[in-house]
């Protein structure tokens, strides 16, 4: 399929992926990344407190006394992240990202429309009788899953076929042409595609 939607409507995949919009990026992401980089950690409750904060182990009188830098980096973890408060490098690396947040987003609106369009032309294009197979359905995948086990046929059922034409073939049937007649001879021969092909020997029937 020319949109790439495919794999997430498959029906022989069981579990298919989940076609899922891109994330937008923002400044506390780009700062974060910054900060992986330079090796800087999230507090969390599990870690030790930071000098000059106090706990239940301790007094506040206890603490020793926050440097400068300490009590701006955590300042810092603290007040909202803004485009401003960027630097000039990760304002530019929030640039790179929302340029390719902006691709990624528009591929996949291209996808999910494709995905939907296949959901309506499956509804349109089997007969009324069959509609409630897609009723119920959240997904495309899940209309075809639906269908493909109602209807797809058997190994086994596909081997019977051909064997019946196998059997109508040994002379040419009245109204073909040789043409025809050896174009059906053609189509016989996928028999020896199938998984259990092994069950049939066109020569041995």
């Amino acid at each position: 399929m020319k949109a790439g939607v495919w794999r997430y409507i498959d029906p022989n995949n069981i579990d298919p992926p989940i076609l899922e919009p891109p994330t937008r990026p923002a400044p506390s992401f780009v700062r974060a990344a910054a900060q992986a980089g330079q090796g800087f950690a999230t507090s969390s409750s599990s870690q030790q407190a930071p000098a000059g904060v106090a706990t239940r182990g301790r007094s506040s009188a206890q603490q020793p006394q926050q440097s400068v830098e300490d009590q701006q980096q955590l300042s810092s973890q603290l007040m909202p992240i803004t485009y401003a408060s960027l630097t000039e490098d990760q304002k530019e690396e929030l640039r790179n990202l929302q340029d390719d947040y902006q691709h990624d987003r528009k591929m996949w609106e291209k996808q999910e429309e494709a995905v939907q369009g296949i959901r309506t032309k499956i509804q349109e294009s089997i007969k009324r009788d069959f509609l409630p197979y897609t009723y119920g359905c959240d997904s495309a995948h899940a209309m075809l899953v639906n269908l493909k086990t109602r209807f797809a046929p058997t190994d086994r059922g596909r081997i019977e076929e051909w064997k019946s034409e196998w059997r109508t073939l040994q002379k040419i049937p009245k109204g073909s042409t040789v043409d025809d007649w050896l174009l059906r001879w053609e189509t016989i021969s996928e028999v020896q595609s199938l998984p259990c092909h092994h069950h049939l020997s066109v020569s041995g029937i």
